[in-house]
């Protein structure tokens, strides 16, 4: 997965790259584990999961809590993001395209 994050202070629109593992229904999780160079020059990581509760979807797969790690892998931030699944749905599907 590539892209870009907005964490401030920490990152304002810096490009991001990670792995997002999906699992919905043997696990019922949707993990994120990204990579990006900070503001700063310094290295992170962002880590997040969904747990998926099948009794509550929409807000189970629209909020992920995260964690920004430095490059000792000490937590230096932490998040909730959420997606507005109305007004970004359909941008957010077709912003999907295959690894060469």
């Amino acid at each position: 997965m590539r892209g870009k994050l907005y964490a401030p202070p920490i990152a304002e629109g810096v490009d991001v790259e990670g792995v997002i593992t999906i699992r919905p229904v043997g696990q019922r999780i949707i993990r994120y584990e990204l990579a990006f160079v900070g503001n700063d020059g310094k290295r992170y990581e962002m880590i997040g999961q969904k747990d998926i509760r099948w009794r509550s979807p929409l807000k189970t797969f629209t909020h992920l809590p995260a964690e920004i790690l430095d490059e000792d892998h000490r937590r230096v931030a932490t998040c909730e993001t959420s997606f507005d699944l109305r007004k970004d749905g359909f941008r957010f599907l077709r912003s999907f395209r295959p690894l060469p």
